[in-house]
């Protein structure tokens, strides 16, 4: 069983592209994590751990179709098989220089409706000329980093089980965009 699936340079550039543009008209926030462990199970902006702006999009988005397919290819031949039936708002991110997102597990997430994030897919937007430092690592079950980002070029997609922890390292200069969906279902038995 793969501890993550990937695919280089596999959507095409106008399509990366072309959601940068629309972004470009979107208001960005800043970026919070999740308050799980606390009486008010909030959002709360935790710069020493993430500190870069996002977009939530809205239900249905083009892209939405996109990375959910994604998820579900990579589930299955990956061997994970969750059950997955459902996705998250699709979210838009941006670090700029000295941002980053700090190690973290995405399924810590419990959500509004029955389930819970199973599948984290992410879509690098940026050219790898955009930005430098940054991309995206995972550490395995033994706590090794893995060697590398997986994330360098522009279209290149990763999906991997979202209990796994990893980080978007801090940019040096330049701006790195990219795309995430949580592909969720049921609680894990």
């Amino acid at each position: 069983m793969s501890m993550y699936w990937k695919w280089d340079k596999f959507v095409p550039a106008q399509i990366c592209e072309a959601f940068i543009q629309e972004m470009h008209y979107t208001k960005l926030q800043d970026a919070t994590i999740f308050d799980g462990y606390s009486s008010t199970n909030t959002s709360v902006k935790q710069k020493d751990v993430r500190n870069n702006k996002v977009a939530f999009m809205p239900a249905n988005h083009w892209m939405e179709g996109i990375l959910y397919n994604f998820a579900r290819y990579a589930n299955s031949a990956a061997g994970w098989n969750f059950d997955v039936p459902y996705n998250e708002d699709i979210q838009y991110v941006e670090y700029g220089p000295g941002e980053k997102y700090d190690w973290h597990a995405d399924k810590e997430f419990y959500l509004p409706k029955p389930g819970m994030r199973k599948l984290s897919v992410i879509l690098q937007l940026s050219k790898s000329s955009d930005f430098t430092g940054g991309g995206l690592f995972l550490k395995d079950g033994d706590e090794k980093v893995l060697e590398g980002s997986l994330l360098k070029e522009q279209g290149d997609v990763v999906v991997f089980p979202s209990f796994l922890l990893h980080k978007a390292a801090e940019v040096e200069s330049g701006v790195r965009r990219a795309v995430v969906l949580w592909a969720t279902g049921p609680a894990l038995k």
